[in-house]
């Protein structure tokens, strides 16, 4: 952008719109010089191709997957169950007919079975990738979350293929129960408990051991 060297000298208030030029780019992240990006084997790569598999935020020090249009683990449109193996369990106990078995936990269409198959894989060079807290999720909050204006939570400046069906959302770390538990709505933020059908899965990965997820989320009216 070029400014017109005479308008700026001939007029004394054309400098005041400036700062608030820069905290607005500021806020829709087109200075994200800060963000590390790689591909699928840990490589250093540029973000402006689109090509990284995911991003290292070092302010806050996690890595997050990135979604591809493309078949693959990665799929942006794939959507898992989240049912650890306590739900089998209690579903036997109570002589429950349950919809989950051993082989479909363990499968990538189930948050469990898909952690599993990321980490096998060494993504991005690591094997250490798990499910996002609700405070972690607030680190790429987007800074316009508006769902009155169809504006949703994750910053679509930040992450590539983002899935902007307001009745859907990502699973979270936070603990639930066996038959429900946490995730980030799009419309509605991370306070949202869900039963545990299918939703959208995007992994994280901390340089420090991840603090002990939140349990007393306020749920959204």
């Amino acid at each position: 952008m070029f400014l017109d060297q005479g308008l700026i000298m001939n007029n004394k208030n054309s400098l005041s719109f400036i700062p608030a030029l820069f905290f607005a780019l500021l806020s829709c992240n087109v200075f994200s010089s800060s963000y590390e990006y790689y591909d699928e084997k840990g490589s250093s790569v540029a973000n402006y191709d689109g090509n990284w598999a995911c991003f290292h935020d070092p302010v806050n020090g996690l890595w997050w997957e990135g979604k591809q249009t493309g078949n693959g683990l990665h799929n942006v449109n794939l959507k898992v169950t989240h049912f650890g193996p306590e739900y089998f369990l209690k579903s036997s106990r109570e002589k429950k007919v349950y919809r989950e078995s051993w082989l479909d936990i363990l499968s990538i269409y189930n948050s469990e079975g898909f952690i599993t198959a990321v980490n096998k894989a060494n993504f991005c060079g690591h094997s250490d990738w798990r499910l996002p807290s609700n405070v972690e999720f607030e680190t790429v909050k987007n800074p316009s979350f508006n769902p009155n204006a169809a504006i949703w939570w994750l910053n679509p400046n930040v992450f590539k293929n983002v899935n902007k069906n307001p009745s859907d959302g990502y699973w979270a770390s936070n603990a639930g129960n066996t038959w429900a538990s946490w995730l980030v709505n799009m419309t509605k933020g991370p306070a949202t408990d869900a039963d545990k059908n299918k939703n959208y899965i995007r992994l994280i990965r901390s340089d420090t051991p991840p603090p002990k997820p939140a349990t007393s989320w306020v749920k959204s009216q």
